[in-house]
Order: structure tokens, then sequence, then C-alpha cells
């Protein structure tokens, strides 16, 4: 397991931060190119309160899909959910905390790969995922006003990143084909 964490302060209220981020209103991401939500599919309100969708992200110049299914959903403070139908799998967890005129997001994702490959990508990716979380909260906070400090706990620069998110999607890519044909 690898821990991704990503934070940032943004000028929405922490009502509005979770509606767009984890809520009704996710559809907004998908008008924003900054951020690597890219589709937004099945979201379901469950009677116990907690939440189920699916949603894709942008991986280089394709998008990858997963299931996010809360198991906490306390709307506007903090979630939990665990991410499925995805090499990358674990447990995402969603803070939002009031500060100043806004609220910091922070989230925190424990990544279980799901296979003996994505265990294999996983050191390779870790860094590449913890700039994408980084990049969408700073996004946001540059879209919803002016910055305040952020952290960066995971997300270190790499040489050759390009070449290394090409061929981990190809072999993800190839490794979901293959398990889908052995279920037919």
């Amino acid at each position: 397991m690898r821990v991704v964490e990503a934070s940032a302060a943004m000028q929405l209220s922490p009502e509005e931060a979770w509606d767009l981020l984890i809520g009704d209103q996710m559809h907004r991401l998908v008008e924003m190119p900054e951020i690597s939500v890219v589709a937004v599919k099945d979201f379901q309100a469950r009677p116990d309160g907690t939440a189920r969708y699916t949603v894709a992200n942008k991986a280089g110049p394709s998008k990858t899909w997963h299931t996010a299914d809360f198991t906490v959903y306390e709307r506007p403070r903090r979630s939990v959910n665990r991410v499925l139908d995805s090499p990358f799998g674990g447990m995402f967890y969603g803070t939002y905390e009031p500060v100043g005129d806004g609220t910091r997001v922070h989230w925190r994702w424990e990544i279980e790969p799901q296979n003996t490959l994505a265990g294999l990508l996983l050191p390779v990716m870790h860094p590449l995922l913890a700039r994408s979380m980084q990049q969408d909260l700073d996004a946001l906070a540059r879209a919803f006003g002016p910055q305040e400090e952020r952290q960066h706990r995971s997300a270190t620069p790499l040489a050759g990143v390009a070449v290394l998110v090409a061929a981990s999607i190809l072999m993800i890519y190839l490794l979901g084909r293959r398990r889908r044909a052995r279920t037919k």
C-alpha cells in the first residue's frame, strides 16, 4: 500500500466544495478542462445517505474509470469511499474544513494494487497519482478565488514522466483486456 495526500484551500463554503467535488454538482467538473475528471455517471444517493458513482479521469491520451462506493458521507465534513473497478483500489478519505472565507479540502488515498501488474507499477504511478490529485485541487483553488498556502505532501518531480505514464496506461489497458477476455 502507498499513501497519496493533497490539500488546498478554495473560496467555497464547505457545502459548496462538497457538492462540487463529491456531490450532485460533480458534472460541473467535467466542464473544467484543467481538472482530471472527464465523466461522471450513475450517481446514486442510497437510502442510508451514502453515495455511489462511476467517474472517469484523464490518464494521458486515454481515460481510466473507477467506482466510488462511500461508507461515510457526512456532508459537509468528511467522506470515506472504497475505490472499486480499478487496478489501483483502496480507501479514499476526504475532509472539508472551514478556513477564513472558504474551505480547506484534504484528500488521502490509501492505494492498494488490485493485481500483480498494478503492484509492480505502483512505485512508478504513486508520484504521478499524487501530482494529479494536487493539480486538481490547485486548479479548483485558482478557479474559485485567490490561492492560499498549499500542502504538497506526496508530489515529487520525475524525469521521463510522459514515457512512464504512457507505458503504465498501456500495461493497465492490456491487463484489463486480458481479464475481460477471461470472463467471457
